[in-house]
């Protein structure tokens, strides 16, 4: 919707006296909130009618508004059972009947819906109790599904299931962790006023972060700001996470939180603002010959995929490190696709630098010594999510619209949200480029524009 959107969840044999709790399994790395922090209402279908749930009708909220995984409990015993009972919410005339219809409203876009990637009722918080354990228990996070029963019976419960890894478990500090924090601590005596004493405060409060540059005297626009210190933090991607993070981001929430950390150890005359880097997009444009006998659709896709993991590190390595300002040379990615085993050679590469949607390096970006650099002191390079890849020799399969696959050489923009394209994808056929011909396909009275990824011949 333009305000926002709206979650709709239907509960089945919804108990009123009992309190509900629901865990939100989120990605947080690829949040739609990052410029401020996320604000949810709740309401309830009550007569056909939403009634809100008001604050203090929610015990706990440990997603802090949805913008990470956690458990909200809602506290419906303490409803009003006159105006609160069965029959007027499970009979809805505008909803499945028999169900307990519970909305959550966001002003957040559709990315805020996608970044849901679990719900799950009846939820609980399990916590370690160490009983002469070994320490090395905790080094690592206990997997999923390694707590499936009770160490004392609760027959009135039928079954437990840990669906995800255990988390904020933290091993018992080695002889040289202490010594270093002890180190750290007298160097900056937990009061920030040089670079270092700011990126090792945030480091030593939150091990999710990665890293931590500070700039002196800029704001978050980078503009010249007197007094300012903007600090960038890079979050340490999970493990146990199986989304493809392109553009790892810290929560508006756990941005304000390390905001108030440095804040109550600076000078009062100093401004603190934390923010996420900025990300700049890479795309390559080259032709491949793959070696005889290999299947080019597949290993197309492969070559594609193994550069988005060459740009991107964080991808396949867990202590891959997030690099701000880093120059990119054409030569070094040219070696890199020659080395893999399944390509013969490459020819006519491109490497484009896009920023804010624009390419901006258009008429350097097939030189021989291509280098491309960020445009700002907080920025980082990251893969696009799909590169300009032609197989010398293969036969050209675009000139008949069968030979096409929805959602790789065109989209079917028929009553979907717009999605905005950065890079030389987001040219359209019959908007950047005049064609022949019929650019428009009806299927079953619909009609879908296509919209090509293919920009130069």
């Amino acid at each position: 919707y333009p305000e926002g959107t709206e979650i709709l969840m239907g509960i089945k044999n919804f108990n009123e006296y009992e309190v509900l709790n629901i865990f939100f399994h989120i990605n947080e790395f690829a949040s739609d909130f990052m410029k401020e922090k996320s604000i949810v209402k709740w309401s309830f279908l009550n007569n056909d009618e939403w009634e809100e749930i008001k604050y203090d009708q929610i015990i706990s909220d440990t997603t802090n508004d949805l913008s990470n995984s956690g458990i909200i409990m809602f506290d419906f015993p303490s409803f009003d059972k006159d105006f609160f009972n069965h029959s007027t919410f499970a009979t809805s005339k505008s909803y499945e009947a028999g169900y307990f219809w519970l909305k959550c409203t966001s002003v957040h876009g559709e990315q805020f819906v996608k970044n849901i990637t679990e719900i799950k009722c009846h939820a609980g918080q399990a916590t370690y109790t160490n009983i002469n354990n070994s320490p090395e228990h905790l080094e690592e996070p206990l997997p999923a599904n390694s707590i499936n029963v009770f160490v004392d019976e609760h027959p009135e419960i039928k079954l437990i299931r840990q669906s995800f890894p255990s988390f904020a478990g933290k091993a018992e500090e080695s002889q040289l962790e202490f010594q270093t924090r002890v180190s750290e601590r007298l160097n900056h005596k937990d009061r920030a006023i040089s670079e270092w004493d700011y990126e090792h405060i945030i480091l030593q409060e939150f091990p999710d972060i990665h890293k931590v540059t500070c700039l002196n005297n800029v704001d978050k626009t980078l503009k010249i700001t007197p007094g300012n210190v903007l600090v960038v933090v890079l979050p340490r991607i999970a493990k146990d996470t199986d989304e493809v993070i392109l553009e790892p981001k810290t929560t508006a929430a756990k941005l304000q939180s390390i905001q108030e950390l440095v804040e109550n150890r600076v000078s009062t005359f100093v401004k603190i603002q934390a923010t996420n880097p900025i990300y700049e997009h890479v795309q390559v444009k080259f032709d491949v010959k793959f070696h005889s006998g290999l299947n080019e659709r597949y290993y197309l896709q492969k070559v594609n995929e193994d550069i988005t993991a060459y740009l991107n590190p964080w991808l396949v390595k867990d202590d891959a490190p997030l690099a701000m300002s880093n120059s990119i040379y054409s030569m070094h990615i040219v070696y890199f696709l020659e080395t893999r085993d399944y390509i013969d050679y490459v020819s006519n590469l491109s490497l484009f630098h896009i920023a804010k949607g624009n390419i901006v390096n258009l008429e350097t970006a097939n030189d021989n010594n291509t280098v491309i650099t960020p445009q700002t002191e907080i920025s980082i390079f990251v893969s696009a999510p799909d590169h300009l890849i032609k197989v010398v020799g293969a036969d050209d399969r675009q000139e008949a619209i069968g030979s096409l696959i929805i959602g790789k050489d065109f989209s079917a923009g028929h009553d979907v949200e717009p999605e905005i394209i950065e890079g030389i994808n987001k040219d359209q056929i019959e908007i950047s480029h005049i064609v022949g011909g019929d650019t428009r396909l009806i299927i079953n009275e619909d009609e879908y524009v296509l919209t090509f990824n293919k920009f130069f011949s």
